[in-house]
């Protein structure tokens, strides 16, 4: 078996695991109420940007009619959308939301939660994507990723 079609979980899978360990440490380890309420509401800022900013994105893979998981080859690069002004929308809308629910429980160890799942955003799944679309794409990619940044 090709090792790229070997089946491996996805971002979603882990960023499902990180809204679970958030709220376990909301309730297991709040540490200390960083932010209280009513300012935790204004949390729903960045968790409504990152549901918003991943459904953009999802529409344009559903438009370009080209693969969305990782570790799948790519049929188009898309530069368009939210892909115009970042080239990972929907690692930025998951690590948005999980900041808004972080913001919105309100706790300190909540945090941690969201800068997990950005390290392993930044270094696992982007670095593969990213190597992938270089080989695939060549110069046209490279003229991309110059022009466009990596988170925001």
């Amino acid at each position: 078996m090709d090792d790229r079609n070997r089946p491996r979980p996805q971002p979603l899978i882990y960023f499902l695991l990180a809204i679970l360990l958030a709220a376990l440490l909301h309730v297991a380890v709040p540490l200390r109420q960083l932010i209280p309420f009513p300012y935790t509401l204004t949390g729903l800022v960045p968790l409504l940007f990152g549901l918003w900013i991943n459904v953009r994105a999802d529409r344009e893979f559903s438009q370009e009619k080209t693969e969305v998981k990782v570790y799948r080859d790519a049929s188009v690069l898309i530069d368009s959308g939210p892909f115009g002004f970042t080239r990972n929308p929907m690692y930025l809308g998951m690590t948005a939301v999980l900041m808004g629910i972080s913001i919105l429980l309100g706790s300190i160890s909540v945090y941690l939660s969201p800068i997990l799942f950005f390290l392993l955003s930044q270094f696992h799944f982007i670095a593969v994507e990213e190597k992938m679309l270089a080989q695939k794409f060549g110069e046209r990619y490279n003229v991309y990723r110059n022009r466009t940044r990596r988170w925001f």
